[in-house]
């Protein structure tokens, strides 16, 4: 009797000190995002651009891309025209959330701003090849590939 309290105690140890004290499990997948920054600031007008992308074990799960492009007061009058403008060049993207693919243009604060939130978990693989997004780059790569952009990631 005294062996099996033994044996069962030091299997105890043993699990606790393989699986660790928190609710993680060994199959959970990493997951990890990289937000990167783009700023430019030219004369008479502003372009910032926010991404997110979220990854599961190195592979891209979701992205967030949050353009925002503001005018000075003297070019404010161009703000109709870009919002016109940002609506007709990314309407393919916007596929219905239920496809994995979102865009919304809207003003606030006198920037005008263009977000699209792409679920690669719902989205098809001909979906992602008409939008140009096949691109199966790891956090690394991608990374990477902004920062010789001149973005800022973190």
């Amino acid at each position: 009797m005294k062996k099996t309290i033994s044996f069962i105690g030091i299997l105890l140890v043993v699990v606790l000190f393989t699986t660790g004290c928190g609710t993680s499990s060994i199959l959970a997948p990493e997951e990890k995002n990289l937000t990167c920054n783009y700023v430019l600031d030219e004369d008479g007008y502003t372009v910032e651009q926010d991404v997110v992308i979220r990854f599961e074990d190195d592979k891209a799960t979701n992205l967030k891309m949050d353009t925002s492009l503001s005018f000075d007061e003297d070019m404010s009058e161009y703000t109709d025209y870009i919002v016109n403008q940002f609506e007709d060049s990314f309407e393919q993207y916007d596929l219905g959330e239920d496809r994995g693919s979102t865009v919304d243009v809207y003003t606030e604060g006198g920037a005008t701003v263009l977000s699209i939130n792409v679920d690669f978990k719902k989205i098809s693989s001909s979906d992602r090849s008409s939008l140009g997004l096949e691109d199966d780059s790891t956090y690394d790569q991608m990374k990477e590939t902004f920062e010789s952009q001149n973005y800022t990631c973190k």
